[in-house]
């Protein structure tokens, strides 16, 4: 038995840390096998050296190390807590975000092994003719995998063995290679006067070694990624690592490989972390981290959690994306997480965005980040000119939708006539949205849920959206017995079939969930102009640079604003100057057509007139007046259960006992009620929102009342802190 003891932080679905016996060769972050409650379980030491809770007790002794290293630094293990007190899971929940599964299955990566011949003078018998033909095939090719050798010569393990035994080929572990950099990029950047001021008054904090967080807002295409570049080259010099986070990997995949190339070319070692990497390539990722050997990560909000102990600096490109946000438990938000990871590390945080959220502004008005501007673009290249098309004039163009507006096609024709490319806005896929009956209107809903089927034509199908079932077109009404035969609304594929009608020989690209993973080149084919019109849905908004994109057009623009949401107005406002910042890039002049049927919208008139900051302002002060987020916090519980009768209960018992045993006077109440889906994947649905000024006082109050009350078996629960939306 040790003679010293440790603090054990358990991956089991505990929510503190338990005191065990240390063995020999223990370090803070090493992961260990224990025993809870007579289960042999993994968990991650803590502390050193402490002071056991019970001087009476018999404490048990730590069984094994798994690893001869530790697997988290210091600051993840910090991490780790803050997630579970202020987002309200459990640990196991915290380290199955933190740790790569094959870490926590004990797994180790094993290197990508390749073949190589070696000086020896190689000799053969007559019948070695597979040896033979694999020493001929290696001094053609070189240098190669040992997985592309079986791959040409099936079932010849056991040859190459015997070659690799005879001395005449050498198995050696091969590092991953990076790809060539081209001719195109290899011109360093000149930074302009306005960007070189916001670098010389962020570097001296990296110096300082405090935690700052600095907020970037420059307008579309005025060159922050030029900015993070210079800053991550400032950092490397110092010997720091850095962190750059981008909202959503599928879309920015490929504008990152620019700036990848960027920093290869200064001998910077980059690499990218995101959903689509196979469990062995982010284990050889997440070791190199722990390792030191990587300078800069950049990937989605994933990527907070890769163990860099020489964290300096930390990005945040587009902070205001609701797509930072976690839907699966732990539900914590990208941007909060990085600022604190940030503090922490005692490292710089950057938030850049052209429209700025109204948490992240509050912060900035309170002093506590420091506020950057960037007012212009370079080389003197102007912000497109915007035009707003009042759709309650316009006339129905397609199949009695109100599609296009006249002046939208006159541009696009233009466009087409110059060799333009144009790009086109709608924030909903599919074909239409809603199916309708023709007897009694009643819309198609999913059987599973309470959302409206859409229509998807390309494929004759009928989807939900909400739980992603596909289901054949629905013929008959429920309801009524009559047919749908009305398709109801705009999606993606119907301004597609209204633009292959309007303009046959043009090249039409949608952009949607439900064309991107089929089409993974989409960006370099829009860069070599391969389409002349680009339609998609709100990923097409996110800091992506067309050079040859003149045209914006804004399908519906005041689409979200009948949302039952509060920050239905930020969306909107947020969406018209990311998507109008997507023309005129380069040295063309950019136009941008908005039309909505809402022109004098507040949210509509500033986005279309730029005027962030005035938006931001008035937007702050109404949230102020009725007491929402940033002024307050919310806490979302989630209630749900098969059982639509039990559920009602469960909900109007829980809302008794906390109007009883609730004592805070500084948390206000808004619900039981209904969520805008009551029902999702056959599971029905209730929230109550909790407003609150200090998260980390009172959710540890709810929490704890919500362990006293007795739930009926069948309904579950789990919290939202933060929500960014309430569906």
């Amino acid at each position: 038995m040790g003679n010293f003891f440790v603090e054990v932080l358990p991956l089991i679905g505990t929510h503190r840390g338990l005191i065990y016996h240390g063995i020999p060769g223990l370090q803070v972050g090493s992961m260990v096998k224990i025993q809870v409650r007579n289960r042999v379980c993994l968990g991650v030491v803590k502390a050193l050296e402490v002071r056991p809770t019970e001087a009476c007790c018999s404490y048990q002794t730590v069984l094994d190390v798994v690893f001869d290293k530790p697997v988290l630094t210091s600051d993840l293990i910090l991490l780790a807590e803050w997630l579970v007190r202020y987002y309200g899971c459990t640990l196991s929940t915290a380290f199955g975000a933190i740790l790569p599964a094959m870490v926590r299955q004990e797994k180790t990566y094993l290197p990508t092994y390749g073949l190589r011949l070696t000086r020896c003078v190689a000799i053969f018998r007559e019948n070695s003719i597979r040896q033979r033909a694999i020493y001929r095939w290696l001094q053609q090719q070189g240098d190669t995998t040992y997985h592309r050798v079986v791959k040409q010569f099936p079932k010849s393990s056991q040859v190459i063995q015997a070659l690799i035994g005879k001395g005449y080929v050498e198995k050696f572990p091969m590092e991953p290679t990076y790809p060539s950099v081209p001719d195109s990029i290899s011109t360093p950047f000149h930074l302009t006067d306005e960007q070189m001021r916001v670098v010389h008054s962020i570097c001296p904090d990296f110096s300082k070694k405090i935690h700052s967080t600095h907020v970037l807002l420059g307008v579309t295409g005025s060159g922050k990624t030029e900015i993070y570049h210079q800053l991550i080259l400032y950092a490397r010099q110092l010997g720091l690592q850095t962190l750059y986070l981008v909202p959503e990997i599928a879309l920015t995949e490929q504008a990152l490989k620019k700036i990848s190339l960027r920093l290869c070319l200064n001998e910077v070692k980059v690499e990218v972390w995101h959903s689509r990497l196979g469990e062995r390539e982010r284990l050889r990722i997440w070791e190199n981290a722990l390792n030191g050997t990587i300078d800069v990560v950049m990937g989605t909000r994933s990527a907070l959690f890769l163990p860099l102990g020489r964290l300096g600096l930390v990005i945040v490109d587009e902070e205001h994306e609701p797509a930072y946000k976690q839907s699966d438990t732990p539900r914590y938000h990208g941007r909060d997480l990085a600022i604190h990871r940030a503090l922490l590390n005692n490292s710089v945080c950057v938030l850049g965005s052209a429209t700025p959220s109204l948490e992240t502004w509050f912060n900035v008005q309170n002093g506590q980040y420091t506020l950057h501007r960037i007012v212009h673009r370079p080389y003197n290249r102007c912000l497109p000119k915007v035009y707003t098309v009042n759709m309650s004039f316009e006339k129905p163009n397609f199949e009695g939708a109100f599609m296009l507006s006249t002046l939208l096609r006159e541009k696009l024709s233009d466009r087409l006539d110059r060799k333009e490319q144009s790009l086109l806005f709608l924030n909903r896929r599919g074909y239409a949205p809603f199916l309708q009956c023709n007897a009694c209107g009643k819309y198609a809903t999913c059987p599973c849920c309470s959302a409206h089927l859409v229509y998807h034509r390309s494929q004759q199908v009928a989807k939900c959206h909400a739980c992603e079932r596909t289901l054949p077109m629905p013929k008959m009404c429920p309801h009524c017995g009559g047919f749908f035969e009305k398709s109801r609304g705009l999606g993606t594929q119907r301004i597609e079939a209204c633009l292959q009608r309007l303009y046959p020989r043009a090249r039409v690209l949608r952009l949607d969930a439900d064309t991107v993973s089929s089409n993974p080149d989409w960006y370099e084919q829009m860069l070599s102009q391969r389409y002349d019109i680009l339609i998609g849905t709100q990923m097409i908004a996110k800091g992506l640079d067309f050079p040859n994109v003149t045209l914006v057009g804004v399908i519906q623009a005041d689409g979200q604003l009948n949302v039952n949401d509060f920050r239905a107005a930020e969306r909107t406002f947020q969406l018209l100057v990311q998507v109008g910042g997507r023309a005129g890039r380069a040295d063309q002049m950019g136009e941008v057509v908005v039309q909505t049927f809402s022109p004098d919208a507040p949210c509509v008139q500033l986005g279309v007139a730029g005027n962030v900051e005035d938006f931001l302002n008035q937007e702050c002060r109404l949230r102020d007046r009725y007491g929402y987020p940033p002024h307050r916090h919310i806490m979302r519980q989630i209630l749900r259960s098969h059982s639509e009768s039990v559920l009602a209960y469960a909900c109007q018992q829980w809302d008794s006992f906390l109007q009883k045993n609730l004592q805070s006077e500084h948390i206000a109440i808004l619900g039981p009620a209904v969520p805008p889906l009551g029902k999702v994947n056959n599971y029905y649905r209730q929230h109550v929102l909790f407003f609150s000024r200090d998260v980390l006082k009172d959710l540890p109050c709810l929490m704890q009342l919500q362990r006293q009350f007795r739930w009926p078996i069948n309904v579950a629960t789990l919290w939202d802190v933060d929500p960014v939306d309430f569906v």
